[in-house]
């Protein structure tokens, strides 16, 4: 599976657990990716899919932050496996979200 493919699935999974973590302020809020780090551990062959890796610590802060400050930086861990459930590569997207 091509490195662009694999930075694409692991940057959609973020940005869909945003979504899926805070239904009600799916409406409400820009999401904006900022930065982005990945590192591939080994080739990827077959189907591959990614997990997201978060703490319900980030959750009340990333609420907490968008109530007091209109604003707040989200840094999501993933990591993307193959069918062995070898990891293929790792990654943590750091998202700026902003009340409209």
């Amino acid at each position: 599976v091509a490195a662009a493919a694999q930075l694409t699935l692991a940057e959609f999974a973020t940005g869909q657990w945003l979504h899926d973590t805070f239904p009600d302020l799916a409406e409400h809020v820009i999401p904006m990716l900022r930065t982005s780090q990945v590192k591939f551990k080994q080739p990827a062959t077959g189907r591959v899919r990614a997990q997201v890796r978060m703490s319900g610590d980030m959750v009340t802060h990333v609420r907490t932050e968008l109530t007091a400050r209109k604003r707040a930086l989200c840094s999501i861990a993933v990591i993307l496996v193959n069918d062995a459930n070898e990891v293929v590569m790792t990654g943590t997207f750091d998202w700026f979200l902003a009340l409209k």
